[in-house]
């Protein structure tokens, strides 16, 4: 019971008891090995970083005073004599980006969750996330030597390498992920208002279903393009799920290869119409159009994960560790589905 962790809980600390029963997030941390101090506490500091998420407090520092002046709290996070230092929460939090905590943790759920159901509708879109870090400086390009334009006569044209979509059709998914760049760069994305936006950072690209279940996630660099991503991260959710029958995705994921991937995964994708240059768009039907609408589902999860869940106060450098602060919220908002269900 929890009164009898600590005195004067309340309703709000009960929630919070069964958000991390739900999760679970103890339950994927690998023991240390080898010689030396045992980390005891790194059960504490994994709940910890999920309950911080939830409470959407944006510092460590401020989140240990609340651990300070919040004995049910402290309870609640497994810390029973002293509340560690803020060096040893980032140490912990280095240590779970590399070993991908939360990732083991979301494959386990979203299993659980969705293993034998099927979805009907899975929304996927991306968000800008900034960081504070210097973006890479590319090398530029060089300039290809002038001369006559087209082949000469007799000789065969040069035989084009396939794109990133195309080589992504014959790959697995840890191949196709390995390949996105996932350095801090600049980005540039057309916002709803069709305004261009230019940040700093990094991209993170999720799916989700209708009742805004998150069942995959991928940071990249703030300059890929969401198509690049479409097709590993469809095959990443099929793993999760018993079924799904349509993708919902918008115009910037239109593409040849990336439908090909869908319908070999036996799924249908709806996206929504783009206009080419001399080829106007082609407008959904009224069942299409239908359907379609479902899509905000994913658009309430990242307002969701930015004004509420530390999506907009990202404070660590790199993209391991910048993956795993979206991560807690991702996992901090998952919990509260799985327990309204």
């Amino acid at each position: 019971m929890l009164s009898e962790l600590a005195p004067a809980p309340t309703l709000r600390h009960a929630y919070i008891m069964t958000l991390l029963e739900a999760v679970g997030i103890e339950f994927h941390i690998v023991g240390r090995a080898g010689r030396g101090r045992k980390a005891r506490t790194r059960c504490a500091l994994a709940r910890s970083f999920l309950v911080k998420h939830h409470l959407g407090v944006p510092t460590t520092k401020a989140f240990r005073e609340v651990l300070l002046t919040d004995e049910a709290m402290r309870a609640l996070c497994g810390f029973w004599k002293e509340v560690p230092s803020e060096s040893t929460f980032s140490r912990a939090f280095a240590e779970f980006a590399r070993k991908g905590l939360a990732d083991l943790t979301l494959d386990h759920l979203a299993k659980k969750a969705l293993g034998k159901s099927v979805v009907m509708h899975v929304s996927r879109d991306s968000t800008a996330v900034t960081a504070r870090e210097k973006p890479l400086i590319k090398p530029k390009k060089e300039s290809a030597p002038k001369g006559r334009r087209g082949c000469k006569k007799g000789v065969p044209p040069a035989p084009k390498s396939p794109t990133r979509l195309e080589r992504q059709l014959g790959q697995a998914v840890s191949v196709a992920l390995a390949e996105l760049p996932i350095a801090c760069d600049k980005g540039t994305k057309r916002n709803s208002k069709g305004h261009d936006i230019h940040w700093n950072g990094y991209k993170f690209h999720v799916d989700v279903t209708d009742q805004g279940i998150p069942i995959s996630a991928v940071t990249t660099s703030a300059s890929v393009h969401d198509s690049q991503v479409a097709i590993p991260l469809m095959r990443l959710t099929a793993t999760r799920a018993m079924a799904v029958c349509y993708q919902l995705m918008d115009a910037g994921y239109a593409g040849k290869p990336i439908a090909l991937a869908a319908e070999a995964l036996g799924q249908i994708p709806i996206v929504a119409p783009r206009a080419y240059c001399n080829t106007p768009a082609i407008p959904l039907n009224p069942a299409q159009k239908s359907r379609f609408r479902g899509r905000t589902a994913v658009e309430r999860f990242f307002s969701d994960l930015k004004d509420n869940r530390g999506g907009d106060s990202v404070r660590v450098r790199g993209k391991e560790k910048v993956h795993l602060h979206l991560m807690f919220g991702l996992l901090a908002i998952l919990a509260m589905k799985l327990v309204a269900s």
